[in-house]
This record gives C-alpha cells, structure tokens and sequence, in this order.
C-alpha cells in the first residue's frame, strides 16, 4: 500500500513538471523554426525597407516572448537596426547580402538585392506631332546601369498647357495627350536624377468642313447668312479658319464671300464650302415663294375680299396678318385715291393693328396691303351714292302735304340727316318734294300727290 502510494505522487510530479515546463502551451516553448517576412528584397542605395520575424514552435504557433537576433553578413553592402522582432535594413552600396533573423539554433534569412545606381535615362521618342486634339503619345522609357538596362522610378512632367503626359506603371511608358495647340517639352526623371523630354507639337490639321444649317430653305427676295466649322480629324473646330463659299445654281440662290445666301428664284440648288486644305461640305438651298399678307375684316358674314362703303361713310374694320414677317408694320395704300381713303400703315392684328376704308366718291377702286418680303393683298371697294327715302316721320302712310311745308328726309341706309325739305305745288296738284343733301352735288326729288286729290279719290 505505501509503494501505491509512492508510486502515485511520482507519476503527478512527472505530470505537472509536464504541464510547467516544456508542454505545447507553457511559456517556455521550444523554438523550432523562425520565419521572416520577405525571402527577397530588391533596393536602390540609400533605399531601406522594414523586416519582421517570427519564432514558432512544432504546431507553427508563434512564440511572442522569444527572442530575434538579426544580423548582415555583409555590412556593406546593407546594414541593419534591431528592434526585437523588426528589423530596418538600409542598402549601402550594390550588390547582394543576405539578412539573418535567428532564436537559438533557428533562423530564416532575406535576400537583399542592392541595385547599381542609374546613370541614364532615355526616352524611345524625342520629338513628335498630333494633328487633332486628343491624340495620343506613348513613349517607352529606358534607365541603364554600369551593367546594363534597368527600371527606376519615375516622374513625368508637362512644361505647357499644350500637353497633358503622366507615367504608365503598367505599360512602363510616359503617356501624353495633345489638349491645346501649340508645343510641350515632356521631361522623364528617374528618383536617382537621370532624365530625358521630348518635344510634343499640336497642330490641328483640317479635315472637314461643316455647314450649319445642313440644309437651308427660304423665300423668294430674301436672304441667310450659312455659317462654317472647320474640324480635325477627331471632329474638334479648329479657330480661325476660312473657306470659299460657291452655288451650283447662282439663278436660283447665291452667296457671297461671307456665306450671305440669296434667294433669287423658286427652286433648289446647292451651296458648298471649301477649304483650302481640301475639305469641303455642300448643302441644299430651296427657295419658296413669297409669304402672302392677308387682309381680312372683323365682321361675321362678311367678305374678306370685297367691301361696299357709301360716300364719307367708314366701312367695317379690317385687319392685316401673316406669318414669316420681318417687319411689323403693314403699309396701305388704295389704287384711286379720289374714290376711298385707307390709313398709310398699320401694324399686325397680333399687336392690335385695324384699320377702316372712307368712303370719298362713288366709284370702285382697290385697297393694297404690302410689307417687305411679303406677297401683297387686295381688297375690292364699292364706294356707293346713298339714296333718299322720303316719308312722314309719324306714320307709315303716302306723303300728302297742303300749301309749301317742309317734311323730313333719311337716307335708305339709315343714315339720319336733320332738317326738312322744302316742298312745291304744281298745277295739276302734284308736288315736287326736294331732298338736299350737303354730301351730294345735286338734290333728290320725289313727286307726291295733293291731299285734297287724294280724298277725292
């Protein structure tokens, strides 16, 4: 029973000794391995770059409290500053050297490549043109050592507006833009001081020629100024450029050295505009005819063609209209000026132009209207003589009057002249009744018969 015993505190010592000292999850776990974060490193003196290290145990687990040694096995080449786990490796000089991080028996090392400095930098191209705004440069970059060819690191510059340029990481290359014309020097710089440029001239080359509009319709007599963009071949205008205009058909539209387009007769032709490059553009030019002013009146049921008006009378309103004026104002006149009178001018009924015909002598004439660049309008004018109607003014029954009296006149239009008319009895016992209106030259009569015959009978 006491060897049992015995025998059961030797095997719980062993366990905890087990547990305290070198098992998987103690403190004082043995380093198996020891990894650094890069296997290679590639430097350009007086570059530098961080490390990190990690000692790990048999499950790969890092083992945070052990402790990292570094070391260069050729100082140099590249040295290096500790701080525990991290290490600043900074290259001295070119060549190659490895780097050596190590807890106990273990280690991992990284290779440091120090490159040979850069003692030139060239561009493929030195020289070059765009003919359109938007093109495109590419131009390869070569950096050279004492042993050869190599990559740097490089910045790109514009020296004007010109030119928009930058440095392609991927394609390894300096890319360029032309924005504006004129010229750019595009300078290449590698970090270590080497660079190159080359000259990058804009100019846009004409190519095409455009007309606006691209087609033209107009009316007869009057005239449209066409207007011109000349263009590179990415379709950008280009300032300051002039053309030669020329009509196929100058008899039915022409145009001036400045683009001014005539409409002489009805039909179609074409223009064109060329540029002395080459580049040229034709559009088509219809002439129509004339728009028509129209004279219309205000009054339902009424001619607008054709008016009656009774001397020194006003007949009803009339009103001008049109589409495609170029001027507001409508200009009257009548063919007979003895027979009827209109206002000299009125302007469009849209801005409340009307107008009236004055009677002024019987007769028939006719009303013009007229604008500029409008085909005219008539109206035809009856200008009438009233006629006089003579009655009693108290009854509808036949005219009788006794002795010399005096009886009021009217014109059938209803026109109401005051006053009365002086009467005169004949033999017979008729009497001649005389209407005299100061509008006319001579007066009106009317026979009527004797009251004393008109009871007899």
């Amino acid at each position: 029973m006491a060897c049992l015993r015995k025998s059961i505190l030797v095997l719980a010592a062993a366990g905890a000794l087990l547990t305290c000292g070198e098992g998987p999850s103690g403190p004082t776990r043995r380093v198996t391995a020891v990894v650094t974060s890069r296997d290679s490193v590639y430097l350009d003196v007086a570059d530098s770059v961080v490390l990190r290290a990690e000692a790990r145990d048999v499950n790969g687990t890092t083992i945070g409290e052990a402790s990292i040694v570094w070391r260069s096995l050729d100082p140099a080449v590249a040295t290096v500053t500790t701080s525990g786990a991290t290490a600043r490796v900074a290259a001295v000089a070119s060549g190659t050297v490895g780097v050596v991080a190590s807890s106990g028996s273990h280690a991992d090392t990284t290779l440091v490549t120090v490159l040979p400095p850069i003692v030139a930098t060239t561009l493929a191209i030195h020289a070059d043109t765009a003919w359109a705004l938007g093109d495109a440069f590419v131009m390869g970059v070569t950096s050279r050592t004492a042993t050869g060819a190599r990559l740097g690191h490089y910045t790109v510059a514009s020296r004007s507006s010109a030119v928009l340029a930058w440095f392609d990481d991927e394609a390894e290359a300096v890319r360029a833009t032309a924005q504006l014309p004129g010229e750019a020097y595009v300078v290449v710089t590698e970090r270590g001081g080497t660079a190159d440029s080359a000259l990058l001239v804009v100019r846009q080359r004409p190519v095409q020629v455009r007309i606006t509009p691209d087609s033209l319709v107009g009316f007869l007599e009057r005239s449209y100024r066409l207007t011109t963009s000349v263009r590179d071949a990415r379709t950008n205008p280009i300032p300051g450029q002039t053309v030669t205009w020329v009509s196929f058909d100058s008899g039915i539209a022409s145009v001036d050295p400045s683009g001014l387009v005539a409409f002489r007769a009805l039909g179609t032709a074409h223009v064109a505009a060329r540029h002395v490059g080459g580049a040229a553009d034709t559009t088509p030019v219809t002439v129509l005819p004339k728009p028509k002013l129209s004279l219309s009146n205000l009054e339902i049921g009424q001619s607008h063609d054709s008016l009656e008006v009774g001397v020194r009378q006003l007949s009803y309103r009339f009103y001008a209209y049109a589409e495609n004026a170029v001027s507001p104002w409508v200009y009257l006149r009548v063919a007979d000026s003895s027979i009827a009178a209109v206002p000299d001018s009125v302007p469009y009924v849209g801005v409340g132009g009307t107008f009236s015909v004055r009677g002024k002598h019987a007769g028939r004439t006719l009303v013009i209207g007229e604008a500029p660049l409008m085909a005219p309008d008539t109206v035809r004018v009856l200008v009438s003589t009233p006629r006089l109607v003579l009655g009693d003014p108290l009854g509808a029954v036949p005219l009788a009057i006794r002795g010399d009296e005096r009886r009021p006149v009217r014109h059938l239009d209803d026109r109401l002249v005051g006053g009365t008319a002086p009467a005169r009895r004949h033999a017979a016992g008729d009497v001649s009744l005389f209407g005299l209106d100061g509008d006319r030259p001579g007066p009106e009569s009317h026979t009527v018969r004797d009251a004393r015959r008109q009871r007899r009978q």
